[in-house]
């Protein structure tokens, strides 16, 4: 299953791009994360909760950083994980690229190619892809609210020019 998605931040793309490449920080606020540990550079294992219907699933599992491309301002994560409880599993390569949009906002396009197994592969795209999107706007906020306490704490003044 490929999900597809986009976000905007009002924050340079510089400013952004700084954040999607400071790792763990970027995986940090992902919706649902309750613990990430790095185990060797560009490697990181951690548990996410998430619910998808009547469905309670906490997966733990490994995310590799698989590419960090300046000129394009891409980044590739791959990954995967299991919910014992459930016997739910699946894999996942991410595509990050941030744009710039004018000089004091970005969007940051995803794609998502994932296979599923278990419960999660039973659910169906009807029920995943509108998650999936629910998820994205979540993290949105939860990056600008980080970006916005990255710049307080660089320089106080400049925190009112964010989201």
């Amino acid at each position: 299953m490929i999900f597809e998605e986009h976000f905007y931040l009002n924050y340079p793309v510089e400013e952004a791009w700084r954040f999607f490449t400071d790792f763990p920080g970027p995986i940090m606020v992902l919706p649902g994360v309750t613990q990430v540990d790095e185990t060797s550079p560009r490697q990181y294992t951690g548990a996410i909760q998430v619910h998808i219907g009547p469905f309670n699933f906490l997966f733990r599992g490994d995310m590799n950083i698989v590419k960090i491309e300046p000129k394009t301002r891409q980044v590739v994560l791959s990954g995967s994980a299991h919910d014992h409880n459930l016997g739910s599993h699946f894999k996942a390569v991410a595509y990050t690229q941030t744009q710039p949009v004018g000089a004091d906002r970005c969007r940051v396009n995803l794609e998502v190619q994932v296979g599923m197994g278990g419960v999660m592969g039973k659910l169906g795209v009807w029920l995943l892809k509108p998650k999936a999107h629910s998820i994205v706007q979540h993290y949105a906020e939860l990056v600008s609210r980080e970006l916005a306490t990255r710049r307080n704490q660089a320089v106080p003044e400049l925190a009112q020019v964010g989201y």
